[in-house]
């Protein structure tokens, strides 16, 4: 498994016959599992369709709003995505290349939907962000 980290984390491992046993013991473990692989599933639909139907432009607004589920901070006239990250860390997340971010990102300021405000992602319309 590969995995990257946007903030300071604890990573555990449980080995496959530990993880079998705790769920075949405890059944809130086991839905709550279920239930974050359903979501898992879900979430790998969504990445498969903005793959194939949406624009870079919107992928790059997507992630957006996905960092902004645990990231944002609601200011009167937009959301500001709480992390620096740069070009080439938002190109790994949506699967483009580091250019490709850079030209979506500079015409989604062209187009007054987002701007940087202290080295911070920040989206003018907040509106989208809400419902998520």
């Amino acid at each position: 498994i590969n995995a990257r980290a946007i903030t300071d984390c604890r990573l555990a491992a449980l080995s496959r016959n530990d993880t079998i046993n705790i769920l075949e013991k405890m059944p809130k473990i086991a839905f709550n599992f279920i239930n974050t692989l359903c979501s898992r599933l879900v979430e790998a639909e969504h990445y498969m369709d903005g793959l194939l139907f949406k624009s870079i432009e919107e992928r790059i607004t997507d992630q957006l709003y996905k960092l902004s589920k645990g990231h944002g901070v609601y200011l009167k006239d937009g959301v500001l995505v709480n992390l620096q990250i740069t070009h080439q860390f938002l190109a790994d997340m949506i699967g483009i290349s580091r250019e490709s971010v850079t030209r979506g990102i500079k015409e989604l300021k062209r187009e007054g939907v987002i701007k940087y405000m202290k080295n911070r992602h920040y989206v003018l319309d907040a509106s989208p962000f809400k419902s998520i």
